[in-house]
């Protein structure tokens, strides 16, 4: 599946069973698309991600999903928009 979602492309993903696999060819400039207050919402869930393994967050329609990845400190967050994905980010 390829979208073109405002200034960036995001293909091949799918979400099973609440997970989202095979994210490819994503552009982390999403964040500037975000808005202002969800912001801090995903600096919250990346803390709390890299506590417990993996978190998620609720704004306004918005949904953020942080996991931990294979390396030490690295969080892979995803930020819905009811079913449309918005951003990829990597922290």
């Amino acid at each position: 599946m390829s979208k073109k979602l405002l200034q960036f492309q995001v293909e091949n993903y799918k979400i099973c069973s609440g997970n989202i696999t095979e994210v490819k060819n994503t552009n982390m400039a999403g964040w500037n698309n975000l808005p202002r207050g969800i912001k801090p919402v995903i600096s919250n869930t990346v803390q709390e991600a890299r506590q417990y393994g993996h978190a998620t967050a609720n704004y306004y329609g918005y949904r953020v999903i942080a996991r931990t990845g294979a390396a030490i400190g690295t969080v892979f967050v995803y930020v819905l928009n009811g079913i449309k994905l918005e951003a990829v980010m990597r922290f």
